[in-house]
């Protein structure tokens, strides 16, 4: 797991992130080929970090894509995992 999967995100979407982070404004060509996804997965994982609010969509067709700056999302993200963690922790008391 990775620096991030404590906050849902998987390896292939730290690898996602990574790329675009160091050149913004890609094709799917170009992310399946630097990631190493299909095509099929490689949407699958950019509609979750847009969902996430992470990357958005940055040309209509072709698709392009860019990372977007992650400190308030990731921030928000951990609140939700420390929320978790307390329910848990008062379940298992």
């Amino acid at each position: 797991m990775g620096a991030l999967g404590v906050l849902g995100l998987t390896e292939a979407d730290e690898r996602l992130l990574e790329e675009l982070v160091g050149r913004p404004d890609r094709g799917l060509d170009e992310l399946a080929a630097a990631v190493g996804l299909a095509a099929g997965a490689l949407r699958t994982r950019l509609d979750a970090l847009i969902h996430l609010g992470l990357v958005r969509q940055t040309g209509a067709r072709p698709a392009r894509y860019a990372a977007l700056p992650p400190g308030p999302v990731v921030e928000a993200m951990a609140r939700v995992a420390e929320e978790a963690l307390a329910r848990a922790r008062v379940h298992a008391a």
